[in-house]
This record gives structure tokens, sequence and C-alpha cells, in this order.
């Protein structure tokens, strides 16, 4: 096996059983090294939301700190980035890369006037690169899930336009999930139709440019 080969099965490993790496076809990695090696702005963007017991609503530890681990690979080697979250996992994120990316901007997206606040960023940072990692994404229906098909819309700011405005603007965009309902698996809706349960309800409408998948998003 090569490299990407090995890299790629062991990514694949689905502890949590949810039914869509087996099917998956071989991961993209050369042409995802071959596009970060001329990364010079890179917008990440993370912050998946759950509802605890207490009713309280936090943000998942999958997404921060392997977005925190990209920032800092990410500017070790030139590239600027900025962060975005909502105000759920902003406080994970600001100790994440607090403590592996410094040099990177953490930006909390605004709940009111979200896509305009889009528009607007994405013109001025004017990014090579969008990569989301661990973030909801918007199905066909319109709306946010959980893996359970559980809405998640009262939990979240609604940052589905970053994907489509990052690629008018000449981004590449790269998502990383691990179960169909994050931003951009929807590169893989055959599979996640077919073997993830609720997958027809939870799949996201739209699709990457560059998609992996791994039992945690973490993980890539």
């Amino acid at each position: 096996m090569t490299f990407y080969e090995t890299l790629d099965s062991i990514m694949k490993q689905d502890f949590g059983g949810r039914g869509l790496l087996a099917s998956l076809p071989a991961s993209p990695l050369a042409a995802v090294s071959a596009s970060l090696a001329h990364a010079k702005r890179a917008v990440l963007l993370t912050g998946f939301p759950v509802r605890m017991p207490d009713g309280s609503i936090t943000g998942e530890t999958d997404g921060p700190s392997g977005t925190a681990n990209l920032a800092a690979a990410l500017t070790a080697a030139g590239c600027g980035v900025s962060v975005v979250t909502d105000w759920s996992s902003y406080p994970h994120l600001e100790a994440a890369l607090r403590f592996r990316a410094p040099q990177a901007t953490l930006i909390r997206l605004p709940e009111q006037n979200t896509d305009n606040f889009i528009r607007t960023f994405i013109r001025d940072a004017k990014p090579t690169h969008l990569i989301s990692l661990e973030r909801p994404g918007k199905a066909e229906n319109g709306h946010y899930h959980s893996m359970r098909g559980e809405q998640l819309d009262d939990m979240i700011t609604d940052s589905a336009l970053f994907l489509s405005a990052a690629k008018e603007a000449g981004a590449t965009v790269i998502s990383i999930g691990d179960g169909g309902n994050e931003m951009g698996m929807g590169t893989f809706r055959r599979e996640i139709l077919a073997g993830v349960p609720h997958g027809e309800l939870i799949c996201t409408a739209e699709a990457a440019d560059l998609t992996l998948a791994s039992g945690v998003s973490n993980w890539w």
C-alpha cells in the first residue's frame, strides 16, 4: 500500500458504526496535499452544537482541536489563517488556538445579518481555501440535522453560504466530516442515502471540491 492508501485505511476505521466509511471511494489525498501546498489565505470553519441533559447548549470537542492543529500547520507553512465559528464553540476555539496557533485570527459569526457578513468577509479575506471541519451542513429540506435526525436550527448560526460564496470567489473548498450531516458531505450523497440511518433526511445538499471522511472528523 502507498502512504496515502495506508493513511486512508487508518482514518476510515468506523468505531462509531455509522455505516458510511466502508462504502466510500478512496480519499483524494494527493489532490488535497497538492492544493494545500499552495495555500496563501485559508478560512477554517468549525463548530457543531450539542444540547446537554440540562437543556444548555455547548459545542462538540470534535472540530475545535482538529481545526487548531490545521491552523498550526498552515500558519507554520506561511499561510494566513482565519478561524470562524459561532457562539457555542467560540470558547473552545479560543482556548485551542491560544495553545496551538496563536497567529491565527478567530472570528465569531454574528447571529444577525449573517449572510451579509459572510459575503463581505469572503470578499475582503480573498481566501485561496475554505476548510470546513465538523460543521453542520444544510440538508435539502433547508434545515440542519443531528445524526438522529433532530433539527439543530435553534442551536446554530446559519453558515451554509460560506461554501457557495467561497467557490464563487475562486477558493478551493475542502470539507471534512464523519457522518454525512456535515457541510460539504453532499459529495457522498449516494453512499449516505444507502448506508446511513436517516440518510435521506440528514445528508447535506452541497458538495465540497474535495471531501474527506473519517471515523472522527478531528483525525483529518
